[in-house]
């Protein structure tokens, strides 16, 4: 007989997690590729010229960053690109590594169609903006937040993809569709 706690009866909100972690891995792959584009014209030119294979030299570039967290590959891609990136951009990029992170680190439960996350005193004041939240009498201390991932996440993601990594993509002359 199986055990009801490890079917996928009550999960939907950790896969909605799940699905959002893996689409914010994808973005974060995606910046580094536009990065690596930019920083490297003969690496691009390569890539140009054979869009069916990625020039070795870009996937030794590539594996460097794959240590490295979404906040400093953020940061990078905002200092790269930042004459290409709008306050709205910037601030959906923030809000999907603060999303992740809290993710990454959040509580789990089958009893329970959310996920608790606590962020660290210092995290607070992102979290709070991040999550539109509006402050509320007697608050834990520290705050505890859940974690819904809606349609609204996911669009999120979307949003960022065709939009600033589009137009960056589009502005490098890369064809956004093959580093997708």
């Amino acid at each position: 007989m199986s055990n009801p706690q490890y079917t996928t009866t009550g999960f939907n909100h950790v896969q909605s997690a799940g699905y959002f972690f893996l689409l914010s891995l994808w973005i974060q792959r995606h910046m580094v590729d536009l990065i690596v584009l930019e920083a490297h014209a003969i690496l691009r030119k390569a890539f140009l010229k054979n869009l069916e294979k990625i020039p070795q030299g870009m996937v030794q570039t590539r594996v460097q960053y794959w240590e490295s967290s979404l906040g400093k590959i953020r940061k990078e891609f905002e200092q790269v690109f930042s004459q290409d990136l709008k306050t709205n951009d910037k601030d959906a990029l923030e809000r999907v590594e603060i999303l992740r992170n809290a993710i990454a680190h959040a509580h789990i439960s089958a009893k329970r169609d959310y996920l608790l996350y606590r962020p660290a005193a210092n995290r607070e004041p992102d979290v709070i903006r991040a999550f539109s939240l509006q402050p509320v009498a007697n608050l834990a201390n520290p705050m505890m937040v859940t974690i819904i991932i809606s349609d609204d996440q996911i669009d999120l993601i979307r949003r960022i993809n065709e939009g600033c990594l589009g137009t960056i993509a589009q502005h490098l002359g890369i064809p956004h569709g093959q580093i997708q």
